[in-house]
């Protein structure tokens, strides 16, 4: 017999309503303020401006979190985030520090890029608000990668002004960065809205990642629509920016969504999604060769047809076995900081040469410059609490909804952290959007499990669950993300 029994009426009190901030704006404007700082660098006229531009998130990620303040739970992932902030400051110390700025600054960005766990739990953020964020990248994400389509077909007509960084390093390396299409044309990797050739990859990666998701999830026909249309242009695009480390990424995140799928029951929606993506696969790569011809197309089938370790290797492998036998030895404990990257272009002196620069390629390096063994191990700690975090909404029963929010955003969080072998990911704005994301999630369950919806008179709860309780623990139970139980 169906065990059935009244869900309990728990309102909140119109004091502690009118403490909490508002449900969506501070973190929509937030999201908005990246977009706008992003396109904002695109303008020629704005060029002046652009150490602004490329500043202001950062900023603005510092003050929400004055600003807000502290309230609610605490995400898991900020116990490894406040120890690694501490070894970078500590580190802005080192002897060999580049320049006190340089070091300011760099420490900074870290600080930056961790402080939406402390402000975004703090805001009443539903599923709506998550879905609104959401929606905002993957339209941005697809905008960019459809700009990639047409910089293609029309070259020279949308490109942007290139990066000041990028022709820094001269002719042949700007030169380097064109591919050959079918019908003879010399043009640039499709940049989409960045100035960096290649740039509209992750704009690609958003756009497919997203775009699965939204097919599984959202009931609205026209986003429906617009995310099957989707899926070709950023595969197309993925293709000809020749990033094949995004294609693997964008692979693997399909695969940890469907496997979420499969784990929450929802097998048709699994087997829906893999047709639909064998085609689109398929169709987009033949679109790609008809329009890039065969060199343009070369390296990604290089890619299926040599070992993946050599292919990974020969492309940035080297720069991960440096790290581990060459800068290990030297600097475990760090280099100080202001060593590498755009804190040291804007802020450093590299005239003294134990101070001087030192290249890091992908991110690792740039960890155990910072900070050494210790900081590796402090990040890499808090990723992976952010994925555990993840893992546990998609898996709880009682977040239904939000549970296929947390799919997507876990397929994104190993995306992310795969892609960390390949670029200096945690030190920019896809670092900043990794922990906005993961922030917000834990702030929608939270927000779910202690304000579920309001039942009408005599409504009952029927089940072998209880209903979900808004009294806040420390327990960490698989069904309570953050301890709340």
């Amino acid at each position: 017999m169906t065990r059935t029994a009244t869900i309990p009426t728990l309102p909140l009190s119109e004091s502690l309503a009118r403490r909490e901030p508002a449900r969506v704006d501070w973190l929509l404007a937030f999201i908005v303020l990246q977009i706008v700082c992003q396109l904002a660098l695109l303008i020629p006229a704005l060029s002046p401006l652009r150490l602004i531009f490329r500043t202001s998130e950062f900023a603005a990620s510092l003050g929400l979190a004055v600003l807000v303040g502290r309230r609610g739970p605490f995400h898991p992932a900020i116990i490894p985030a406040l120890v690694a902030g501490l070894i970078i400051v500590l580190n802005i110390l080192h002897p060999t520090t580049n320049t006190i700025l340089s070091g300011i600054a760099q420490a900074s960005l870290y600080i930056a890029n961790f402080a939406p766990l402390l402000w975004v739990p703090a805001l009443r953020v539903d599923a709506q608000s998550l879905r609104r964020v959401i929606t905002l990248l993957w339209a941005f994400g697809v905008m960019s990668a459809f700009l990639g389509v047409l910089q293609v077909y029309f070259p020279g007509r949308f490109d942007p002004n290139l990066s000041s960084a990028i022709r820094a390093y001269g002719d042949w390396y700007v030169e380097d960065l064109k591919i050959t299409l079918a019908n003879g044309a010399r043009v640039f990797r499709p940049m989409g809205l960045t100035d960096v050739p290649g740039g509209a990859a992750n704009g690609a990666f958003t756009a497919i990642l997203f775009s699965a998701g939204l097919l599984v999830s959202d009931r609205r026909i026209w986003v429906k629509i617009a995310s099957i249309a989707a899926l070709p242009v950023g595969l197309f695009c993925l293709y000809l920016c020749q990033v094949r480390v995004l294609l693997v990424m964008s692979l693997i995140c399909v695969l940890m969504l469907m496997l979420i799928l499969i784990l929450r029951g929802k097998v048709a929606r699994v087997a829906m999604l893999s047709g639909l993506l064998i085609g689109v696969v398929f169709a987009s790569f033949t679109w790609a060769v008809a329009v890039g011809g065969e060199k343009a197309t070369r390296r990604l089938t290089n890619l299926f047809k040599e070992n993946p370790t050599h292919t990974y290797y020969s492309n940035r492998g080297r720069f991960l076995e440096e790290t581990i036998y060459v800068l290990l030895p030297e600097y475990p404990l760090g280099a100080g900081l202001g060593r590498w990257g755009m804190m040291n272009f804007y802020f450093g002196d590299n005239s003294d040469p134990d101070r001087a620069a030192i290249w890091a390629e992908i991110q690792w390096t740039g960890w155990l410059l910072d900070g050494g063994v210790p900081l590796i191990l402090a990040y890499v700690s808090a990723i992976a609490m952010a994925m555990l975090m993840a893992w546990r909404i998609a898996l709880n029963r009682r977040l239904d909804t939000i549970a296929t929010w947390a799919a997507i955003i876990l397929a994104y969080d190993v995306g992310t952290f795969a892609a960390t072998f390949n670029n200096p990911i945690f030190v920019g704005s896809q670092g900043l959007q990794f922990w906005t994301l993961n922030a917000a999630l834990f702030a929608v369950a939270i927000h779910a499990l202690r304000h579920p919806p309001t039942p009408t008179p005599g409504q009952v709860h029927s089940g072998d669950e209880p209903a979900p309780s808004i009294k806040a623990s420390r327990r960490w139970t698989p069904d309570a993300p953050g301890g709340v139980s």
